[in-house]
């Protein structure tokens, strides 16, 4: 049944790639800021006559909630519009359609322009002194979207391993070491001449020579000659190679493991990088609450197309418009940071003084949308099984 739904998506989601043209498209479609006309609708459900006032609804090009018609889907798609279907099913009502850039459709709703604003639209107290707001039919929030490390630099590396374990394991074959240095010069200082004299000099010999056994290096000018020795030496050896391939291997996934961190792995690093965000959004609210300056722009691509380009650091956005972008993008060695910078609800938008009763039956039907089986596995079609695209971990 899975495999039957996700083959029935299919054809839709792939038509909401970023990589498709979007400029191309029938004459019967619409854009953002264009007039549509009548053939346009929202999740493919034409407007119904019916005995309820005609709404005039607004729609923005805001995936995965809202997405433009292209020349594959001659209507407008995504989460919300999913939910907006429902609705008509289960009313019958009818409407129209005008598009609006994001801002200026939450502006729309406020003037009382537009009666239903059909996207994604954050439940916080700011919308909500404007604008009326549905129960919440899904959950976003606010993340970073930042470059996987390609190449290491020194200071990376000198932190990495000076907080690590290799510290504990240099200190284990240090500690092995002058052991093995001082059992070696209590058994060899009598017989072996260059042990003789002092007692500093004897064990600095004897240290001299646990350094060449256990590097391996062998360079003869120190060996054992009494048989305890010779076994005291054959022990160590076998003990040192060890101790090298462990800490060989702890070294190595360490700076692994640095190599695909995130150039930034949270809040606090944002204050050092070079941050972008798209204006009247989500992210740049975040952005100005916590004083860290950004770049503007216009478009979400552009931020992205910037951030792999090395020009910026960080995209700070919204949650599921990064993880639906993600999933489809081009970009390699971009990834999500874990856990998301703030977590909040979307509804979509109602303005003030519609009828109590139509304003409630439309945010039960919203509800009942976001809880559908054609709802969820949608959902997973856009944005993964899981709320991300693999995760990058923040720091501890």
């Amino acid at each position: 049944m899975a495999l039957l739904a996700a083959a029935w998506f299919a054809p839709l989601v792939a038509a909401q790639s970023p990589e498709q043209p979007a400029a191309i498209a029938p004459a019967d479609t619409a854009h953002v800021g264009d007039r549509p006309t009548a053939t346009v609708t929202i999740g493919g459900v034409k407007p119904m006559p019916s005995s309820l006032p005609k709404l005039r609804v607004g729609i923005c090009d805001l995936p995965p909630w809202s997405v433009p018609p292209n020349e594959r889907t001659p209507y407008w798609s995504g989460l919300a519009a999913v939910a907006w279907r429902h609705v008509v099913r289960e009313t019958g009502i009818d409407y129209s359609i005008e598009t609006f850039a994001y801002a200026d459709l939450l502006a729309a709703i406020e003037r009382g322009d537009v009666d239903v604003a059909v996207t994604g639209i954050a439940i916080d107290p700011e919308h909500m002194s404007r604008f009326a707001l549905t129960p919440p039919f899904d959950e976003t929030g606010v993340s970073i979207l930042t470059r996987v490390r390609r190449h290491l630099s020194v200071g990376a590396v000198l932190e990495r391993v000076l907080h690590s374990e290799v510290i504990t394991w240099m200190v284990v074959l240090a500690g092995l070491g002058l052991a093995f240095a001082t059992a070696y010069w209590a058994l060899e200082r009598r017989r072996n001449p260059p042990l003789h004299g002092s007692t500093a000099r004897g064990l600095g010999e004897s240290a001299w020579w646990s350094v060449v056994t256990v590097s391996t290096v062998g360079y003869g000018d120190r060996v054992p000659l009494t048989g305890r020795g010779k076994l005291l030496a054959a022990l160590w050896m076998a003990v040192g190679f060890v101790l090298l391939t462990i800490m060989a291997a702890v070294t190595t996934s360490t700076l692994t493991v640095e190599r695909l961190q995130p150039v930034v792995r949270g809040a606090s690093g944002l204050a050092r990088a070079r941050v972008g965000v798209v204006s009247a959004s989500a992210g740049e609210d975040y952005a100005r609450a916590a004083e860290i300056p950004a770049f503007g722009y216009q478009a979400i691509e552009a931020a992205i197309d910037d951030l792999a380009a090395t020009r910026i650091d960080a995209v700070v956005a919204e949650t599921a418009t990064l993880q639906y972008l993600s999933l489809r993008g081009s970009h390699p060695g971009l990834a999500m940071v874990s856990p998301p910078l703030m977590r909040d609800y979307v509804g979509i938008g109602m303005r003030f003084g519609l009828d109590p009763v139509l304003q409630q039956r439309l945010s039960l039907e919203v509800l009942r949308a976001a809880r559908s089986p054609d709802y969820r596995t949608f959902r997973e079609v856009m944005l993964g099984a899981a709320e991300g695209s693999a995760p990058v971990p923040s720091a501890p």
